[in-house]
């Protein structure tokens, strides 16, 4: 049930008129601080409101986009009514990205160029078949999570299409993981994060990328070819927190969640209409909503309407249990950090449980799947003793938490 509180009448709206701004800052710094993708802001001062303003202006926004290519040639070209997931993950992904390049730290400014990475980035999400992240490539290898295009998607299967094409990105060089059963097995962390086989694979399918034309490397600078020791990780923990109403006991688990540096968000909402949570206010959910639909956009300069200073709310009450939550772990260091912060606010002080923390693979699991199985691609069992997982799509991946 929905507590009693007040209303937010203007945090309903991503862009409210000019003469509603200040009454929109105004209820922002009456409920009380923020939690923000891991960094805490009082906005009933003014610096704290600025800043927190910067913080949310900094964020990719990503909406469904009309008169874009279309996507396989003959496919539509809009995502509007059934891409939400698909933007909700470029969202979550955005961010993960942003923070691996640029730090946490990093601002967007509106009024004058900003840095070349982050163009570079942004232009992996363009809406055509050339951006790596594009809605055009997530649509299409969600084909090979059983999803044709124009279908919607849950958490767990934007969360496999994610790691599917980040083997095509050998430019960032990071790995996605996702987790099986509520559990982190930190065995498996540390095999994918530095297993030299996993590094061949990319190779191997950077060199005949998702598609002849797909941008996988960026030119410039930033391109770094001596391998990484640990790469950055970006874990996916799918999760379904209740049958079809969330259970309120993990609220406080989830607001811990936000306190960690290394959370990049949560993507989820309502049925059929998912949303990208980035933080909390109160006994309300701050969030990035991608049902407004806007034009397709040609170049990443031209990207002002990727950002916006308004977020919406939402009660913790009314959010879907069927969620995934995501961290990005750039180091080992990071790693024991989390692990201890997760222990600590997550999984000892709360009496319902997100998730757990395992040292070995329980016994009763299939082995570890090193390589994610591309569309038209036989599942190899020769190059490493790991085999497939198999995942049921009929509940989307989750486990139901009592």
């Amino acid at each position: 049930m929905a507590m009693a509180s007040p209303r937010f009448p203007l945090l309903q709206h991503h862009r409210p008129g000019h003469e509603s701004v200040n009454q929109y800052h105004d209820e922002l710094q009456a409920f009380g601080d923020v939690w923000l993708l891991g960094k805490h802001y009082s906005p009933s001062t003014s610096s704290g409101l600025q800043a927190l303003k910067d913080d949310i202006r900094s964020r990719l926004l990503m909406t469904y986009r009309k008169n874009f290519t279309s996507i396989g040639g003959t496919g539509p070209s809009s995502d509007r009514g059934w891409g939400c997931m698909l933007r909700c993950g470029q969202m979550l992904l955005g961010h993960a990205l942003i923070c691996m390049w640029l730090t946490r730290d990093w601002v967007w400014s509106p009024n004058e160029e900003n840095d070349a990475i982050y163009y570079k980035l942004l232009s992996q999400f363009m809406d055509h078949k050339n951006g790596i992240y594009s809605v055009h490539q997530i649509a299409q290898m969600g084909v090979s999570e059983g999803k044709n295009v124009g279908e919607w998607f849950g958490p767990n299967t934007v969360a496999q299409v994610i790691r599917k094409l980040s083997f095509f990105d050998t430019w960032s060089d990071y790995v996605v993981h996702i987790s099986m059963d509520n559990t982190i097995v930190l065995e498996d962390l540390h095999t994918v994060c530095q297993s030299q086989h996993y590094r061949d694979y990319q190779r191997s399918l950077s060199s005949s990328s998702v598609d002849p034309d797909v941008e996988s490397q960026p030119t410039g600078d930033c391109q770094d070819d001596m391998p990484k020791p640990w790469r950055p990780l970006l874990l996916f923990i799918p999760l379904r927190l209740g049958l079809t109403e969330i259970n309120e006991t993990y609220t406080p688990a989830i607001k811990a969640c936000f306190h960690m540096p290394q959370t990049v968000g949560l993507i989820g909402g309502r049925p059929n209409s998912a949303y990208y949570f980035m933080g909390y206010q109160s006994n309300f959910l701050l969030y990035f909503d991608p049902h407004d639909t806007k034009p397709s956009v040609e170049s990443a300069y031209d990207d002002s309407s990727y950002h916006s200073e308004f977020a919406k709310r939402m009660p913790f009450s009314a959010l879907d249990p069927s969620i995934a939550i995501a961290f990005l772990i750039r180091n080992e260091e990071e790693l024991s950090t989390w692990c201890e912060q997760v222990r600590k606010s997550v999984i000892c002080t709360n009496k319902q449980t997100l998730f757990e923390i395992v040292q070995s693979r329980p016994t009763h699991w299939p082995p570890l799947q090193l390589y994610a199985q591309m569309p038209g691609e036989e599942a190899s069992k020769s190059q490493e003793p790991f085999t497939e997982v198999q995942i049921d799509d009929a509940d989307e991946g989750f486990v139901l938490l009592d």
